[in-house]
């Protein structure tokens, strides 16, 4: 069996508080300018899923419009009405925006 490798980093603007839902897992949006096919700049809005240290973290000291980098893995999650949606499982979170005063 051939092994793989499922790694993703993002640097990005936070686009909402970050939210813990009713399984303890804390979400986000982050956005992220790329280049796409045809060689325009387009706006890419990842959805960033995290748990245990990490989502404290994110709860706890990011804000609307904060950079940071998110180290992780490209992972699926099930919506309420049973689709699954892709999201980014973040495994490392590094602060990009200077502390707050």
């Amino acid at each position: 069996m051939a092994s793989s490798y499922n790694k993703t980093v993002l640097i990005g603007r936070v686009g909402q508080k970050p939210q813990r839902n009713d399984n303890g897992i804390v979400e986000f949006m982050l956005c992220n300018n790329t280049i796409g096919i045809d060689g325009k700049e387009k706006v890419m809005w990842h959805r960033i899923v995290s748990k245990n240290r990490q989502g404290e973290l994110c709860e706890q000291y990011l804000d609307k419009g904060d950079l940071c980098c998110i180290e992780g893995r490209i992972g699926s999650k099930e919506r309420p009405d049973g689709k699954s949606v892709q999201v980014i499982v973040c495994e490392t979170l590094t602060f990009l925006t200077p502390k707050r005063k």
